[in-house]
């Protein structure tokens, strides 16, 4: 029984001490090794293809990785990392072979610290099913479900995944044209929009569409999912900002933000959407951006 209850302790202990912290987990897909830099901090003595740090506690981190290649750039990243895991990130070649460092996933602390090894070589992308559905039903893959107001996203192709998404509505609803009874979160700011947006998507379709982009595990089918089905849809800024908050890092905030403009109903307020940036500099690369357009 003492046993038993000195386990229980340490458990609770480690519970509200992991909490305050997390781990950064860098490794390169590649092999290439690097010495590692958070907030300008060298992490490890000695270049490494795979470098941990751990028991970090400023959420706001900067990472910059010099390489022994000299062939590969010095990459650098901004990261907001929720407390309580481990976060990882990868470094990739890209199909035109440009080398970016880019967000992997995350694990709870809780499951690291109990001598489980993670082998983050073994993870693969590519094993994700392209094909996703929001109700209970599971077609093979090579079904095409009957619903009429289905969305077929064919050929979205960003970094290096293409993306087939089809997004069940609710019945009675289209993300261009919704239910004439269905209540809608409409800023208030005068309207200005393209011809092909003339109705932002209804509530229950946007809900489905954001669990839809929230359930992907990684960043890359994350971002691919939100603008494969945001191409053939209409969402106010609120909407647009609803899914920025869904990436954990500024980048990918900032890309999907970049596209989602085209699409949205209420441009007069997009300004708006730069509340989900968590550092200056995508503030600022954002408010460039919409000073640009017509």
């Amino acid at each position: 029984m003492k046993n038993l209850i000195l386990t229980l302790l340490l458990l609770i202990s480690f519970t509200s001490y992991s909490q305050n912290f997390y781990n950064i987990v860098v490794f390169s897909d590649d092999g290439e090794k690097f010495i590692l830099f958070i907030n300008g901090v060298q992490q490890n003595n000695e270049p490494q293809s795979n470098v941990q740090a751990t028991n970090l506690t400023s959420q706001a981190s900067s990472l910059r990785l010099e390489f022994t290649n000299l062939a590969y750039p010095v990459l650098k990243q901004n990261l907001y990392a929720e407390p309580g895991y481990e976060h990882t990130m990868r470094v990739k070649k890209t199909k035109k072979k440009a080398i970016k460092l880019q967000y992997f996933g995350k694990t709870p602390l809780s499951n690291t610290s109990m001598g489980q090894q993670i082998n983050h070589g073994e993870f693969n992308v590519a094993e994700e099913s392209t094909q996703t559905q929001t109700n209970s039903g599971t077609p093979s893959n090579n079904q095409t479900p009957s619903n009429e107001n289905s969305v077929n996203v064919i050929d979205i192709n960003t970094g290096d995944n293409s993306a087939v998404v089809n997004i069940i509505l609710p019945e009675n609803s289209n993300p261009k044209y919704p239910n004439q009874n269905t209540t809608m979160p409409v800023d208030n700011v005068s309207v200005t929009n393209s011809s092909n947006c003339l109705t932002p998507m209804n509530v229950a379709s946007f809900e489905s569409f954001k669990k839809l982009v929230q359930e992907k595990p990684f960043s890359e089918t994350k971002l691919s999912t939100a603008k494969a089905g945001t191409k053939n849809a209409c969402l106010t800024s609120e909407q647009i900002k609803s899914i920025c908050d869904l990436f954990m890092i500024d980048n990918d905030k900032l890309e999907y933000a970049k596209f989602a403009y085209t699409y949205c109903f209420n441009k007069a307020n997009y300004v708006s959407v730069s509340k989900s940036f968590k550092f200056t500099n995508t503030t600022k690369e954002f408010n460039n951006f919409l000073e640009n357009q017509n």
